[in-house]
């Protein structure tokens, strides 16, 4: 579960609690059914406009921490109760429809007392729009060949065809083997983010394709949302895995695997 903190949150003075409900998904950009409970920290009435008089809310609202893993930061009214700095981070070009993961610790990128960041420049993952061709390769599920009944031409009729069976059944286990890449992470070497409402599509994160971004040249992005504990650490686990692992020189196993099974 993650609490988040909502600021600034305006409703007539007839709303009731479902109301509340109701602008908090809103503003999360997720459904109501999302929020395991909300609690209102401060309430108190609004007069700027005296035709317009409406109740201000400061709330936090409680979510599954699988429903939103990562969280919009764009809007300034939603914060977390405790200060907490984040790392890795999606950001989007503010003139084309690109992205990119922030690979740099969040400690390197703070200003230091000469105003400068500490990272020279800041390394970025490649996101890619969700593309099935760039997963599918690394898919490894085998075909089956045809039954016994098939060969002897006594399948029956009334079933479905074997060919049929064979293609479910090899469907079945890509989408079981794809399953269970995504709970690792890591599929061959793209890090899968499905989308969040629309704030971003469906991205792969390529980490074995990355691009440099100066600091003076961070205006030409937006910020547009961090990755949420645990995810964070799994991505982080999953990049490192893929680009720290160390390299061994090939060995003949066969011969030792032959006598030793």
């Amino acid at each position: 579960m993650k609490t988040l903190r909502i600021s600034s949150l305006i409703t007539n003075l007839d709303a009731d609690k479902h109301e509340l409900y109701e602008k908090a998904a809103k503003r999360l950009n997720i459904s109501t059914d999302e929020i395991l409970d909300l609690m209102i920290i401060k309430k108190s009435i609004d007069d700027k406009f005296m035709d317009n008089i409406c109740f201000k809310y400061i709330i936090d609202v409680t979510i599954a921490s699988d429903s939103t893993y990562m969280l919009k930061h764009i809007d300034k009214d939603i914060s977390f109760p405790k200060k907490i700095e984040y790392t890795p981070t999606i950001i989007k070009h503010k003139k084309k429809e690109a992205f990119f993961l922030v690979l740099t610790p969040s400690c390197d990128l703070v200003k230091r007392p000469n105003k400068e960041i500490k990272a020279g420049t800041i390394l970025c993952a490649k996101c890619n729009l969700y593309d099935k061709s760039k997963i599918r390769p690394y898919l490894k599920a085998q075909k089956a060949g045809m039954c016994e009944m098939c060969q002897s031409n006594e399948c029956i009729s009334k079933k479905p065809s074997c060919d049929t069976r064979k293609e479910n059944e090899y469907h079945e286990q890509k989408v079981q083997q794809f399953t269970s890449m995504l709970n690792t992470g890591i599929v061959g070497k793209y890090f899968v983010l499905p989308k969040i409402g629309t704030i971003i599509p469906d991205l792969l994160v390529d980490f074995k394709t990355f691009h440099l971004i100066t600091p003076e040249h961070m205006d030409n992005y937006d910020r547009i949302v961090s990755i949420d504990s645990p995810f964070r650490e799994q991505m982080s686990w999953s990049f490192i895995s893929l680009t720290g692992r160390p390299g061994v020189p090939d060995r003949d196993f066969s011969t030792w695997a032959t006598e030793n099974v």
